[in-house]
């Protein structure tokens, strides 16, 4: 919780550095799944110690293989705006092309995979020029959160 007294346009600042705050703990549990940095798990510590005693490991990141089996089949199958060929068009070259976002997409996809989120942050190019278009850059849920206006 937000505590102290702050002007409305600091308030909603302050709220949404709470929640970047508030949600870490659960980020860090997914990434460290992700890397496989956690510890292995088992019933009791007997089969622990049988385990131990055998000097092998057999560690398998089961998590990084669900996240990878899944992203590796997502395919964007079109970019296009429904009925319109002008829009589509300033879409795939001025948009889609000029932040090429054929190679950043895999990425997006896998840091949603492994965190469950992610964003994408929209800038006019050149804010004196709105014909210039527009530069997309990817945002992880650790530093980037969306707060809305009831």
């Amino acid at each position: 919780m937000v505590s102290g007294t702050y002007p409305d346009e600091m308030r909603d600042l302050m709220v949404g550095l709470a929640k970047v705050g508030d949600a870490q703990a659960g980020y860090d549990t997914a990434h460290d799944y992700f890397t496989g940095d956690v510890p292995e798990f088992f019933a009791s510590k007997r089969l622990a110690a049988r385990v131990a005693a055998t000097g092998s490991s057999f560690r398998v990141n089961v998590a990084r293989k669900a996240v990878t089996a899944i992203t590796d089949r997502l395919e964007i199958a079109a970019v296009t705006v429904p009925g319109n060929e002008t829009a589509t068009r300033v879409l795939q070259e001025e948009v889609w092309g000029a932040n090429e976002l054929n190679l950043e997409a895999p990425d997006w996809h896998e840091r949603t995979g492994e965190y469950g989120d992610v964003y994408a942050i929209v800038w006019p190019a050149d804010p004196d020029t709105p014909s210039a278009g527009v530069d997309i850059h990817f945002s992880g849920p650790r530093t980037t959160r969306a707060i809305y206006d009831p």
